[in-house]
Parts: C-alpha cells; structure tokens; sequence
C-alpha cells in the first residue's frame, strides 16, 4: 500500500493499494486521531474486478501507534503488528 503525503490545504490524500496476485483499488484516504489510536479511513474510487465493489464505500481500520510499531486488530482475536524500520 502506497500513500501520497496529504496536502496542507486538503484533508484527503491519495492511495494505492497493491495485492500479490494483481488486484489492486485506490482513491482518497485520511486519518481519524482518536484518543490511543488512529483511524485509517479509505474512500475507494478505482479497483480491479474482484475489489470493484469497494467504490464508492468507506473503509474504515482503527490503529494503535507506538513509538516502534502499529498494531491492527486482526484476525478477530489477535492484533497484527507493523513495525518500523529504518536507516538508524
């Protein structure tokens, strides 16, 4: 998933999210700051056949930032972990 930085007079951004297997949809994005977490909204308005149901829909994941890492509720039951690597 790619994002284009917000600009400073919008609120929306741009993005585009990949899969491996060649489907992909992309439009606007923004960021919700709750108390402990951020909600990653999407506003789908291009994707491929198997996504084409996405546009026009809002897509909601909430977040939880720490210092090293993002964790995304997953699974149901078990949170996803992103972690933060870098140059030094």
């Amino acid at each position: 998933m790619t994002f284009d930085d917000q600009s400073p007079s919008a609120s929306l951004g741009s993005y585009a999210f990949d899969f491996a297997n060649g489907g992909q949809h992309g439009g606007q994005y923004e960021l919700v700051y709750l108390e402990s977490s951020v909600m990653l909204v999407l506003y789908p308005e291009t994707a491929t056949a198997e996504h084409f149901g996405l546009i026009g829909s809002t897509v909601q994941t909430e977040y939880e930032v720490g210092q090293n890492n993002i964790r995304e509720k997953c699974n149901g039951l078990l949170n996803c972990v992103w972690r933060r690597e870098g140059d030094g």
